[in-house]
């Protein structure tokens, strides 16, 4: 699949110092162990507050269990999520934006959630997932907001246990 996104580029002297670029799902995820999640927006307070600021708090914690990178999907603006990353301090997370959720779409993590964002994050290993961390409510417009699969956390936990049994 290939992205046709907009990557921050220092070299250009812009408030929006970004570009366009293809870029395909092996660009991404070929040759790594990684941690997948989606945002479903740059400012949704579940996401922001715990999942990006988690990811990046436990970076470290995941490089000594075997995870190489972990990238956040959004379909907002490169802009706004590059500026939400650096308000949050991110420097490790990968931010990408997208351009649509059609990777998501694909893999079977899309529903429409026209109030709420729905979480949902995935360890994919030479791209291919490996397991999939998915909230309650994968259904059209499911009315919750839940939080308790897909924290960094429990990704932690699941590749502990999937190494110890390696």
């Amino acid at each position: 699949m290939t992205f046709h996104l907009k990557n921050r580029d220092n070299t250009i002297c812009d408030p929006d110092p970004s570009k366009w670029q293809a870029k395909t799902t092996s660009n991404y995820f070929g040759g790594k162990r990684l941690i997948v999640f989606r945002f479903p927006s740059a400012f949704a307070p579940t996401s922001s507050a715990y999942q990006l600021s988690g990811s990046e708090d436990n970076f470290g914690a995941f490089q000594e269990q075997g995870i190489d990178d972990i990238h956040v999907l959004l379909v907002n603006v490169a802009f706004v999520m590059n500026n939400r990353a650096e308000m949050q301090g991110i420097r490790n997370v990968r931010v990408i934006h997208t351009g649509s959720d059609e990777l998501f779409r694909r893999i079977g993590m899309l529903v429409r959630k026209e109030s709420l964002g729905l979480l949902s994050s995935a360890i994919v290993d030479d791209g291919a997932i490996k397991t999939r961390f998915e909230e309650p409510g994968l259904c059209e417009n499911f009315a919750e907001d839940p939080y308790g699969v897909s924290p960094p956390e429990n990704i932690m936990n699941w590749q502990k246990g999937a190494k110890a049994a390696a």
